[in-house]
């Protein structure tokens, strides 16, 4: 069974933002799910985890952006699982055009849930489904560096049943629509994001309330963190 899974997805209306532009939001959610579908062929699906007591969880995402895709246009994403870096699982996805040209990268270090101990497991199949190739961690910071508190007010919210996933907490791509979701439309439709790094820190459950901040960097990027109770829930850099 080939190890480099491809499926083709024709971008709608309610994946873009007022431009026409894929949301990152989106992005991400179209990257996990093909991720998912993989995990399917190789018997790593619902059956063989989530009814089984377990559940996937991403950890950090690296999101690279060449060219925005847009309304309209028909993907074909592919994505390859790399080899068990301890109870890392990381995996990279890719967004091509019509022409074969790269538009986006995803990169994501997913882990294996166990529900009933609330710990990080191995994979229930044993079936290889990774390429041959090592994966460097280095595409990650170990941590985003916060280097001080100067930072600016962007939206508050309690989280409701709609906000959670299976995992029974807030969903990772919420945390990335309410913070650059409350930037002004100008923001959004006239900026160019080259690439966002996001690292989760520590799970928001049902009626606990998250305060979003952001804080503009030198260079032009931005960092944008969580905070529950004054303890940071995670933290976001996008850069232009």
């Amino acid at each position: 069974m080939n190890k480099i899974f491809e499926e083709k997805r024709y971008i709608e209306i309610d994946d873009c933002d007022l431009n026409f532009n894929m949301k990152i939001s989106e992005m991400i959610k179209i990257a996990e799910q093909t991720s998912m579908h993989h995990a399917t062929k190789f018997n790593l699906g619902k059956a063989e985890t989530f009814d089984k007591g377990f559940g996937w969880i991403v950890s950090r995402i690296k999101l690279d952006i060449k060219k925005f895709p847009t309304y309209g246009e028909t993907l074909t994403i592919k994505t390859k699982a790399f080899p068990v870096l301890k109870t890392l699982y990381p995996r990279k996805v890719y967004f091509f055009n019509s022409k074969k040209e790269e538009l986006v990268s995803i990169t994501m270090l997913w882990h294996l849930l166990d529900y009933k101990n609330g710990t990080l497991t191995e994979l229930p199949s044993k079936e290889n489904y990774y390429v041959d190739e090592e994966f460097s961690l280095s595409d990650f910071p170990r941590s985003i560096k916060i280097e001080n508190e100067n930072f600016e007010y962007v939206a508050s919210k309690v989280v409701t049943y709609m906000d959670m996933d299976f995992n029974k907490h807030l969903n990772n791509i919420k945390y990335i629509e309410y913070s650059l979701g409350k930037e002004p439309s100008s923001f959004n439709g006239t900026s160019k994001i080259k690439s966002v790094i996001f690292q989760f820190v520590e799970q928001v459950k049902e009626n606990e309330e998250i305060i979003f901040l952001k804080q503009k960097q030198d260079n032009g990027a931005i960092k944008y963190i969580g905070k529950k109770k004054d303890k940071i829930v995670f933290k976001m850099e996008a850069t232009f």
